[in-house]
């Protein structure tokens, strides 16, 4: 079998890169962490066992180059369930996303998403068309499946639609104790506040009204997703786009931006 990153959205430069990593484990540990990574129940531990191990790892190309070569099982499983490839490539492209999010905060090829990708290494999160979700659990056990919007995501109406119904289909033929799941989002994109500062032709006011607000909270999520850096200050946002020069001025005057949790209707 080739590399994955051969697979995904790396240019060609960064899969030298990649091919150059060596990731400083044995052969019995690189199998091993293959094997908890990939594990629902698992991954968690497994992630925090691999930064202890993976010492000088600055820029997290020894964890993405374990996660990739990891990704190889995600595969094979993927592979033994009849899940097309091209789901496997959309989702697993995550990686190659999450590293140019990486560079354009840092200014060079890395990787520090090594906390989230156990979701898609162990076959829990799944992106079809614009959206990823994932097989979920309640805090009182119950099976539901949260939504999460990348940052290249299209929220051009029919293209959700699109993604939403496939979604359905794929989780009622490949994980049906799933298919009468809820949908949840937890995300600053379904803030209240957005509708203060957005006109009423958005497509993020049309993806809000898909879903019913059943919390929210002081976040502070939206600045690197808007901004594209977690830590500025407000005097410091830049002001490209008419959402920027908004949500800075209204940020200013004193508001407070959250994140909402909220309930796709049916």
């Amino acid at each position: 079998m080739k590399p994955i990153y051969e697979l995904l959205d790396f240019s060609v430069q960064e899969k030298q890169i990649l091919s150059l990593t060596d990731d400083g484990l044995t052969n019995e540990e690189r199998l091993e962490f293959s094997k908890t990574l990939t594990d629902p129940n698992l991954y968690k531990t497994a992630f925090n066992r691999l930064i202890a191990r993976l010492l000088s790892d600055d820029d997290g190309l020894k964890m993405l180059s374990l996660m990739l070569f990891s990704a190889k099982t995600s595969l094979q499983k993927y592979q033994a369930y009849g899940i097309p490839e091209n789901i496997f490539i959309d989702t697993f492209n995550c990686f190659s996303r999450f590293t140019k999010e990486y560079k354009k905060q840092y200014g060079k090829f890395g990787f520090d998403r090594g906390f989230w990708t156990g979701r898609q290494l162990s076959l829990t999160l799944f992106r079809i068309g614009e959206l990823e979700y994932e097989l979920s659990r309640s805090l009182n056990g119950e099976r539901e499946v949260a939504l999460h919007v990348p940052s290249d995501c299209d929220l051009s109406s029919d293209k959700i639609d699109l993604s939403i119904e496939n979604a359905k289909s794929f989780i009622k033929k490949f994980y049906p104790d799933y298919a009468q799941a809820p949908y949840y989002i937890t995300s600053w994109l379904n803030s209240p506040l957005l509708k203060e500062v957005l006109d009423d032709s958005s497509k993020i006011l049309a993806f809000q009204n898909r879903f019913t607000v059943i919390s929210e909270r002081p976040s502070d999520e939206y600045k690197f997703w808007v901004y594209g850096f977690p830590n500025l200050n407000p005097e410091d946002f830049s002001e490209n786009t008419s959402l920027q020069r908004r949500l800075k001025s209204l940020i200013l005057s004193g508001r407070v931006m959250t994140e909402a949790t909220a309930k796709l209707k049916v």
